[in-house]
């Protein structure tokens, strides 16, 4: 029997006792290797892919190639290997990952040198390690402990079997597009798994949850195209990788913009931690048709603009007054941005008008009032 085979045989067991694990796993691709001595997560351009060692596999009993295989598969629904760089130490980091997910596997279906909590909450009683916490818990924890102890546990027990190096290599935009591809599939798994009469894993219902993403409040493609006219500075360059059906676009191209866009976010106090959800969610369903999209937070003062990478990597500045007019300014002011999108509330008075296309962007509980007479176009976001 093929090592294929083997593994498809298990799933299909596993369908019985875990049906969203085997769903789940059915949709990832899966490779025979000797490059690892186990088994690991790793790449395939940007497809995630299981890489398994043959010999490995078939000296496991079944109970232990149901464990096993689940503890990939959260790997990958826990997104452990895109959120690396966060993480530096990766051996201290490796045990932190298994410690989250390791919980929700019983202790009888993985081999019994595999990290567990109990174990570390009785080696390391001053840790006062808790049950149910996620990967930067265990890791900050870790981490305090002395120098000399940390190394001893990565040398012991750090040893990732995952090809960390593929996923560092990963750009930002990759990221986020594996990230949509995992999230996709996680939610299909769960759709599949209800109409089964299944139970989706409350663990990985949290994680959906956390993942899942308002819908856009405009038709941003039509709007760039009417006001920004970006599609008229597009070209593709075709890549080595292979379409893929859970891709928003098509990684097959690569999408390259000629011009930039200016986005300004109103962090002034005037502006609640609501609104500026708002403003974010949108960016990041902007950022989806690829623009070169450089964030700049205003109040009375302008800060300076950064590349947006596609992330939840808003950096938050200001939470003063509104001034609109040191933006407008900028603007105009700097002709390598061909458009810009102005996130507020619409509280300042009325700014100079813009010598380039501009769109306002109000939020749902803002006014256009004071922006009425401005040239550059206004949406207002509605609930």
């Amino acid at each position: 029997m093929t090592l294929y085979e083997q593994v498809a045989k298990t799933i299909m067991k596993l369908l019985i006792r875990d049906p969203y694990y085997a769903l789940f796993l059915m949709g990832i691709d899966k490779q025979e290797t000797t490059r690892v001595p186990t088994l690991a997560v790793g790449l395939n351009g940007i497809d995630i892919r299981l890489f398994i060692n043959k010999e490995f596999w078939e000296t496991l009993s079944d109970e232990y190639k149901y464990g096993i295989i689940m503890h990939e598969a959260l790997h990958i629904c826990y997104f452990h290997l895109l959120d690396m760089s966060d993480y530096p130490d990766h051996a201290i980091d490796n045990i932190a990952c298994d410690m989250e997910i390791n919980q929700f596997i019983g202790k009888h279906l993985l081999p019994k040198d595999c990290i567990w909590l109990e174990d570390f909450q009785e080696k390391y009683p001053q840790l006062g390690l808790e049950p149910l916490q996620g990967r930067r818990y265990y890791y900050n924890k870790l981490k305090s402990l002395p120098e000399e102890e940390q190394q001893k546990l990565g040398s012991q027990l750090g040893n990732n079997e995952h090809f960390w190096e593929a996923f560092e290599e990963l750009s930002e935009s990759d990221k986020e597009v594996i990230r949509n591809q995992v999230s996709y599939m996680m939610e299909e798994t769960a759709n599949e798994c209800r109409k089964q009469q299944g139970t989706v894993p409350g663990n990985l219902e949290q994680i959906m949850k956390l993942n899942k993403k308002e819908p856009p409040k405009f038709d941003w493609k039509k709007y760039i195209r009417q006001w920004v006219g970006m599609s008229q500075d597009i070209y593709f360059k075709l890549t080595r990788f292979k379409p893929n059906p859970y891709f928003a676009r098509n990684p097959s191209q690569k999408v390259k913009f000629k011009q930039q866009l200016l986005v300004a976010i109103d962090t002034s106090g005037s502006v609640s931690n609501a609104e500026l959800q708002e403003f974010m969610s949108e960016i990041k369903h902007l950022y989806k048709f690829g623009h070169s999209i450089y964030i700049m937070c205003v109040d009375t003062h302008i800060y300076e603009p950064y590349l947006y990478k596609g992330v939840d990597d808003f950096k938050i500045s200001g939470r003063g007054g509104t001034y609109f007019t040191p933006t407008l300014n900028y603007f105009n002011a700097h002709p390598e941005y061909s458009g810009m999108i102005y996130f507020t509330d619409g509280e300042a008075e009325l700014p100079p008008n813009s010598n380039k296309p501009m769109l306002w962007v109000i939020s749902s509980r803002g006014t256009d009032k004071y922006i009425k007479e401005h040239n550059g176009k206004v949406l207002k976001i509605t609930k």
